[in-house]
């Protein structure tokens, strides 16, 4: 009979797993924030100030600095003392769409394949009908988090755990792409357009309802086409053009 390995782990490891626990949690309230223009692009926020809203010591907070740089949403200057909410460039955020093209069908096609709950089913379509009745008049608050929850929860919900880190992803630029239309949008801006706004809405609408219908149906390979396209129609449309 071999003799049971004796461990390999070193002795002396001190415990991570509560702080790791408020580090997720901060990282988690911050992005909130973010993506709900609580904190909008391009705003400086000092380290110290933010502990203390938020009632954490700074080396939580340092750390959920570095999950949401990587996921892309600010960047830390001053030797981390202080955080920035990027702003995203339109070309920065086409090629966040470039990207989503792939996520977004893939995602459709799992989970119109995988059969979608009907928890699943009420979710995604709460968010449509959240999106539709946003529209007129628009409310680019509701829609925006209506519209990100629609696109992150196919991603969610399609079974794939490889695919989980990609939903800041879908919600960063859902939300960069809503805050493009509310410059469309905004009575005050030189840009305003409340023609082409409705426009671009209603033909959104159109396309969410396409693949939510396909994904029920459990056809996947049309849900794959259909959410790819609704990608391609975005990145072609006004929203993404240099202003």
């Amino acid at each position: 009979m071999s003799p049971v390995p004796k461990s390999a782990l070193p002795t002396g490891l001190s415990p991570t797993l509560k702080r790791t626990r408020l580090v997720d949690e901060v990282a988690d309230r911050l992005r909130e924030l973010i993506l709900t223009d609580v904190l909008p692009p391009g705003i400086l926020i000092r380290q110290v100030e933010l502990a203390e809203q938020l009632g954490v010591s700074r080396t939580p907070l340092r750390e959920s600095f570095r999950v949401l740089e990587s996921e892309g949403l600010v960047r830390t200057s001053n030797g981390n003392n202080t955080m920035e909410v990027v702003r995203l460039s339109v070309d920065e955020i086409k090629q966040l769409y470039e990207v989503r093209e792939v996520i977004d069908g893939l995602a459709a096609r799992l989970l119109a394949e995988r059969g979608a709950t009907q928890q699943v089913i009420d979710e995604l379509g709460q968010a449509l009908d959240q999106m539709d009745r946003s529209m007129d008049p628009y409310d680019p608050t509701v829609f925006g988090s209506a519209h990100a929850r629609f696109h992150g929860g196919i991603c969610e919900a399609c079974g794939n755990q490889r695919m989980q880190s990609y939903r800041s992803l879908i919600r960063l630029s859902s939300q960069s792409l809503t805050r493009r239309l509310r410059a469309m949008s905004a009575a005050d801006s030189p840009a305003a357009d409340h023609s082409r706004v409705q426009s671009a809405l209603v033909e959104a609408s159109h396309d969410h309802r396409q693949i939510f219908e396909l994904i029920v149906n459990g056809d996947g390979r049309g849900a794959e086409i259909a959410a790819r396209r609704h990608i391609r129609r975005t990145l072609r449309s006004e929203l993404l053009q240099s202003s």
